[in-house]
């Protein structure tokens, strides 16, 4: 049977050698140490919100470099992208104009920054660090798309939370695939809340705070960031409500990328220490969308 194991505040779900899930079983040692309810399900959305109304939300962008050319083949390359009609487009050259479309505008959702600024200025990992990486919320954070003229930087934009980093000149298809990962970033973290009714009570779920969903016969486990949940539900009930960063990647899981940092024989591993499993059938599909969403540097 699966096992779980608490260390160090770390849980791991531990595929047996038989390769048999014995999904009622999974993470009952665990039990005490979550909040488990039994909940009859209703879940749909606070927002009636379908695939395609996500798809035409609006995302601002701030666009920041002091060098005219660069920064003006950065915004006409977001002019040419399909995602063009949904992006509200903001250039400044430093950290003055960050201040004032802070401070007229509110929080970006992406950020195309050039990371070698005027010698008077800081570098833009610099600026990331004051203004965009608050340190507390990573899926917040990782709007960050650097741009350089070299890859001198490729360790120290690990200071911040970010989504790709470009170096000029650089493919078309490169620029989109980093536009494509923020854009994904923004809806894991912005998506709407699911709603789960227990004994009359409505329950609001954050799909950006959804590790992983595991079934278990006529249940659904829910674990998140801030505890867990139990329900009479399957899966098949969630997946239509679910974000594009969420993948079935077994019979009894579906697992939130955005929390995915490594993929192996193993299982895929989240942030929190967590194992989820992956089936020799998905695994190909699997692994195709992780790397597609998650990282180039797993």
């Amino acid at each position: 049977m699966h096992t779980c194991c608490i260390a160090a505040g770390c849980r791991r779900l531990i595929r047996p050698k038989n390769e048999r899930v014995e999904r009622e079983k999974v993470l009952k040692s665990c039990e005490s140490a979550v909040n488990v309810l039994e909940i009859t399900i209703s879940a749909l959305r606070f927002s009636h919100g379908t695939g395609r109304e996500v798809a035409r939300r609006m995302y601002s962008v701030l666009v920041v470099d002091d060098q005219h050319e660069s920064l003006a083949q950065v915004v006409q390359a977001l002019e040419a992208s399909t995602f063009a009609g949904q992006l509200s487009i903001s250039t400044c050259n430093g950290e003055e104009g960050i201040r004032q479309y802070l401070d007229e505008v509110g929080d970006p959702d992406i950020v195309f920054i050039s990371i070698e600024l005027g010698e008077d200025s800081d570098n833009g990992i610099e600026l990331v660090q004051r203004f965009f990486d608050d340190g507390v919320d990573a899926l917040n954070a990782s709007r960050i798309v650097y741009i350089a003229n070299s890859a001198d930087y490729c360790t120290a934009v690990y200071r911040t939370e970010h989504v790709s980093y470009l170096v000029r000149p650089y493919r078309d298809e490169d620029f989109a695939f980093a536009l494509s990962r923020a854009i994904d970033h923004v809806e894991a973290y912005r998506s709407e809340p699911l709603g789960v009714k227990v004994n009359g009570n409505l329950i609001r779920l954050e799909p950006r705070n959804i590790k992983y969903i595991e079934s278990r016969r006529r249940k659904v486990y829910i674990a998140t960031t801030e505890g867990s949940v139990e329900l009479y539900a399957s899966l098949r009930d969630f997946l239509p409500l679910l974000p594009r960063e969420f993948c079935q990647c077994h019979k009894s899981f579906v697992v939130n990328f955005a929390h995915a940092v490594r993929l192996n024989n193993e299982g895929l591993h989240l942030k929190s220490g967590d194992i989820v499993p992956v089936s020799q059938a998905r695994r190909k599909e699997v692994h195709a969308q992780f790397v597609q969403r998650i990282s180039n540097f797993s």
